[in-house]
């Protein structure tokens, strides 16, 4: 047995009698507090407490499996002694799984060898630790028998699944696997206790009850108490966690990102050419990138709280029916009137022309909040749009346009999707690439048109900044973040129920600056407006209108939505005169 360095004087017994109480299974809490204040710092005392549990854990440990490897652990944090039993229930449970855990805690008649392994494990970690790191490659696909349910879908917003398997619903038990989520946000709850939140498109693989691996997409982790010991897995990377919460990405090159939002994380990673590996700790407000090829080291990022979506609305709080988060749509049409002389963009539309204004609302019992009222005026130089919103959060978006600009919809706000072609009369026949696979045919000219733009408006609250992304082109490339050539406003409602939006835009950013829609002219566009939660980043629910309700309706898959088929866009007519009557918006009207 190894040889033990002695403290001296009074505090070698104190130290002494504080570590035989532990190994008893008789510390009170005063006692752990006084043993961490002893090992805190002082070198010395820690090298005699780990040889003194390790003569212990010779002596009494009798299970095979043994502790996870020192060289894996990490060196700081602060947790709870209840965190560390949690951390070494998980490490165990991942190494015999759940029967072999509960076998072994039969067979060892009473708890202290199991407080012990916790007492090794917080000396290795310097009296500290939150979040465990396995090696990447032991990805632990062998040796165990699969799991026949492993996780269920708890919840789901607008989530649409890979047509390779069957599409789980609400409820549904999942097994061991891979899940592909091509767009929205699920919430799986694994039958270890953690709870993942996946966003779309992302694709998940369930290795057991316990333990997933991302191979594409975003998710963010939460577990505590009986979950401790849930793995996160990537091919750079791999993340045991308790009692912490942390998102982890991983970017179409495999590049790894880890961002913790609670306690800590040792992200362990490796390169595909060296078996070596190393760690780098990240607490609370750290976040890490890791990147491919030859072994590189993680490179510090800004902690940025938007990067992941950490909470999905129940049912009952988005802006749309719980099964279907849509509106009924009531028109086929906008009516585009010339905008009167001097407005001013300043988020009041008391001086536009509003008679070509249509009024939608999600379904009841919602659509007394979750409502738009919506305009649209033009001239020769710029296109102008102007909503009042109703929303309960108005103006809480908190999507960074440098850093998401595509995803700006999530927080809150309005698109529209326009043709500015003169030569494309409605209705359109473009496709995006889905799209294109959808009708088995190549993409065309008329689908890379960049004269049919998707427009992304919503203020940024932490700059108070009106924000515009641009899409040209049914596969939405190229891109433009907030360019120069357009205005924008925002106004939230006194009584803080919505909102007004106010944009005038240049049709040259349109790429239209050389031929311009004019009078007579019907073209095609879609609305769509975005709720949002009151932390301004979890998509709570839309209405989509101005649209072709047969195309929509009918049952072409991901085909129906306004962004992969130019198909189901409504009719944009461009008046030659304004203060239309009443009954030009009534003509349109249908339920």
């Amino acid at each position: 047995m190894s040889q033990t360095t002695q403290p001296s004087g009074e505090e070698s017994a104190e130290l002494r009698e504080l570590i035989d109480a532990l190994c008893a299974d008789t510390m009170t809490c005063e006692q752990r507090d006084r043993l961490d204040t002893l090992l805190r710092d002082n070198p010395q005392n820690q090298s005699f407490y780990l040889s003194y549990l390790n003569v212990h854990a010779q002596l009494h440990w009798e299970l095979r499996s043994g502790l996870p490897d020192p060289a894996v652990l990490p060196t700081q944090a602060s947790v709870s002694a209840e965190q560390l039993e949690s951390a070494v229930l998980g490490s165990l449970r991942e190494t015999m799984g759940r029967d072999g855990l509960d076998e072994a805690r039969r067979n060892s008649g009473n708890r202290s060898r199991w407080t012990l392994a916790a007492a090794v494990l917080v000396m290795i970690a310097a009296g500290t630790v939150t979040a465990l790191v396995w090696k990447p490659w032991d990805n632990g696909r062998g040796g165990r028998a699969a799991q026949p349910h492993v996780a269920k879908l708890i919840d789901g917003a607008a989530a649409e699944w890979s047509d390779e398997g069957p599409a789980p619903n609400v409820g549904d038990s999942l097994p061991e696997g891979e899940l592909h989520l091509l767009k929205g946000f699920a919430e799986l709850e694994l039958t270890g206790g953690a709870v993942v939140l996946l966003e779309g498109p992302a694709r998940l693989e369930l290795l057991g009850p316990d333990r997933a691996f991302l191979h594409a997409g975003r998710l963010v982790a939460r577990a505590s108490g009986e979950s401790a010991g849930f793995i996160v897995e990537t091919d750079r990377a791999s993340v045991l966690d308790v009692g912490t919460e942390f998102g982890v990405e991983v970017s179409p090159s495999g590049t790894t990102v880890v961002q913790v939002f609670d306690g800590a994380v040792v992200a362990r990673y490796h390169s595909r050419d060296s078996d070596s590996a190393a760690s780098r700790e990240l607490t609370a407000g750290r976040a890490c990138e890791i990147a491919n090829g030859n072994g590189s080291r993680p490179r510090e990022l800004d902690f940025v709280p938007q990067r992941f979506v950490r909470r999905l609305p129940k049912p009952d709080e988005r802006g749309g029916a719980p099964n279907r988060p849509y509106n009924q749509p009531r028109f086929d049409t906008v009516h585009i009137v010339p905008a009167p002389p001097n407005v001013t963009i300043d988020g009041d539309l008391s001086d536009w022309d509003t008679s070509g204004m249509f009024r939608s609302a999600c379904d009841d019992p919602y659509g007394g909040n979750y409502y738009v009222e919506a305009s649209m005026m033009y001239d020769r130089r710029q296109v102008y749009i102007g909503a009042h919103v109703g929303d309960p959060a108005p103006l809480c978006n908190v999507i960074d346009p440098q850093l998401v600009p595509g995803k700006g919809w999530r927080g809150g706000g309005v698109q529209i999707r326009l043709s500015t072609d003169r030569n494309l009369k409605w209705p359109l026949s473009a496709v995006s690439r889905d799209g294109a696979v959808l009708e088995k045919r190549p993409l065309g000219p008329e689908d890379a048109n960049d004269r049919l733009v998707h427009l992304t408006m919503w203020r940024f609250e932490p700059e108070q900044r009106p924000c515009l992304f641009i899409e040209y082109g049914m596969d939405s490339e190229p891109t433009a973040v907030n360019p120069s050539g357009y205005r924008g406003a925002f106004r939230r409602d006194e009584d803080g129920r919505g909102y007004t939006l106010e944009y005038a835009i240049d049709w040259e950013l349109l790429a239209a600056g050389d031929d311009p829609p004019q009078a007579g002219d019907e073209l095609a566009a879609a609305w769509t407006v975005h709720w949002s939660d009151p932390g301004g980043q979890s998509w709570r629910g839309h209405l989509v209108d101005v649209i072709d309700a047969e195309e929509t309706a009918a049952d072409k898959g991901m085909g129906r939505w306004t962004f992969v088929r130019a198909a189901t866009w409504g009719k944009a007519i461009y008046h030659s005169t304004g203060n239309l009557p009443t009954e030009t918006i009534r003509e349109i009207e249908g339920e």
